[in-house]
């Protein structure tokens, strides 16, 4: 099972690999024209497997702004939605693709004749995982989002780019993470952790060194061994391998970094709390919503912070 909180609209995937829909559809969020004409879908509607995904079951998916990605079982990509600056990887411009709601498989030779494993959708681009450990990204990069190091504040792209492999040090990437306008990626082994793009709230955590308001290349993360991230908008956290430790960086002016009221941007991971805090085994996984975050914790307590917790501290609930 697997799902997708996005902007004003939701994606659930049932554990039979069907694909559940609901929320706002103006530009075909919810996979082509909700029924009676209505621009949302109050109530999850099924998505119909055989004519969206060549019959395919769908293994995972994401959202994010007005567009959205899958990968099926056999690892192919759909893409969805709104198709600005190139994140559907297909041509805006295609007179085939203008003014329709169809979903989009983008061809697999595009990122190496390879099945892919995920796909995280951030503001107007999207980054894509194979199964050889590489990333790809599509769409917007005018603050460093692609990682492909141009330097073009106005530069998109309907083609996918690989991200290049000297960049990780030739290591296999495992994990993917799309905030706003900034990504990550995890790596295979030593739990390496590795940023680049808008870098203006110190999101990216790679310390006050780091000046720059836009990482073009990936830079490795100063944090110890991570088994899971989460990217925002304006923040990140981090799971630590050996510990489970919770780590967040960026703004967290409402409370989502954990760390009480920070009225300053937090340039470094900064610890939030261990197995103290959060229990036997520390925590498990995160996600980073636009100003809240929800942890899940080893022993299957889910913990909240952010503007939605009184006083801005940490709640929790079975």
């Amino acid at each position: 099972m697997a799902v997708s909180a996005c902007n004003d609209f939701s994606l659930v995937v049932a554990e039979d690999g069907t694909l559940f829909a609901f929320g706002k559809n103006d530009k075909g969020q919810l996979v082509g024209g909700t029924p009676v004409g209505l621009p949302h879908d109050p109530k999850p509607r099924t998505i119909d497997r055989s004519t969206w995904f060549g019959g395919q079951a769908i293994h995972m998916v994401s959202g994010k702004n007005n567009h959205c990605a899958c990968v099926t079982t056999n690892g192919s990509v759909y893409t969805w939605g709104e198709f600005r600056f190139g994140a559907l990887a297909m041509d805006p411009l295609d007179p085939i693709v203008q003014g329709t709601l169809k979903t989009h498989c983008i061809p697999r030779v595009s990122y190496g004749n390879v099945p892919a494993l995920m796909v995280a959708c951030g503001c107007n681009f999207t980054m894509l995982l194979t199964a050889t450990g590489r990333v790809w990204t599509c769409g917007f990069g005018g603050k460093g989002q692609l990682g492909i190091g141009l330097r073009e504040h106005y530069y998109s792209t309907h083609v996918l780019q690989l991200v290049d492999a000297d960049d990780f040090r030739k290591t296999p990437v495992t994990f993917i993470s799309a905030g706003g306008n900034y990504a990550m990626a995890l790596q295979e082994g030593d739990g390496s952790l590795w940023a680049w793009g808008c870098n203006i709230k110190g999101q990216l955590g790679l310390g006050d060194g780091v000046t720059e308001q836009r990482v073009w290349e990936p830079k490795r993360v100063p944090i110890k061994p991570v088994k899971f991230m989460s990217a925002s908008y304006g923040f990140s956290m981090a799971v630590t391998v050996d510990d489970g430790e919770l780590w967040s960086c960026g703004f967290g002016r409402d409370g989502e970094l954990g760390l009480g009221n920070i009225h300053e941007s937090v340039n470094q991971f900064t610890r939030v709390g261990g197995a103290e805090t959060f229990g036997p085994g520390g925590v498990h996984m995160v996600s980073c919503g636009s100003d809240s975050s929800l942890i899940l914790s080893c022993d299957n307590r889910v913990w909240t912070c952010g503007d939605h917790v009184r006083n801005n501290g940490m709640d929790a609930e079975r």
